[in-house]
């Protein structure tokens, strides 16, 4: 399936809980514009921590990012990247890789450390969007922690503020 066909099936499935805005810009701490595939906004905040929750999503085809190690790595650096950036009328967003990287990170001898690698991709504003057999499109956070799900709809997203912070924590 192309990335533009999977964009669009992931984001028609959002279309019904949140508000999506395309190919939103924004300047990184560099000082380069750069452009993120989607901003998402629930259109009901009732249930969340904080009612002025967004989250950004960078999409990438598995076609493309097959290439191994190498493009797994370029595109966890440009979701760093993403997470630094302030996006325009948003802020700084905590993004979302679509579909997640973990999975394809995890091999025998990957496998001990790909929890550790999903909680620095949280310290560092990088979540996933990923299917759940159980619970179907879900954003998620340091691995386990579901901010909301297809299914079940908000869950983490009701403690955690998802406001970026930046230098001591």
């Amino acid at each position: 399936m192309s990335e533009a066909a999977f964009k669009a099936r992931v984001l028609n499935i959002l279309r019904h809980d949140f508000f999506i805005w395309t190919e939103v810009e924004g300047t990184h701490f560099s000082g380069k514009r750069l452009r993120l595939d989607a901003v998402v906004a629930p259109k009901v905040t009732a249930a969340w921590k904080t009612p002025h929750v967004a989250l950004g999503i960078e999409f990438k085809d598995e076609v493309r990012w097959n290439g191994g190690t190498k493009a797994l790595t370029k595109w966890f650096a440009q979701c760093v990247d993403y997470a630094h950036t302030e996006w325009n009328g948003f802020g700084y967003l905590y993004v979302f890789a679509c579909p997640g990287m973990i999975e394809e990170m995890e091999s025998p001898s990957a496998g001990q450390s790909a929890w550790l690698l999903s909680r620095v991709m949280g310290q560092l504003g990088i979540g996933e969007l990923r299917f759940d057999p159980r619970r179907g499109l879900s954003f998620t956070l340091h691995e386990s922690h579901r901010l909301w799900s297809q299914r079940d709809g908000v869950e983490s997203g009701r403690l955690w503020s998802l406001t970026r912070t930046f230098g001591s924590r």
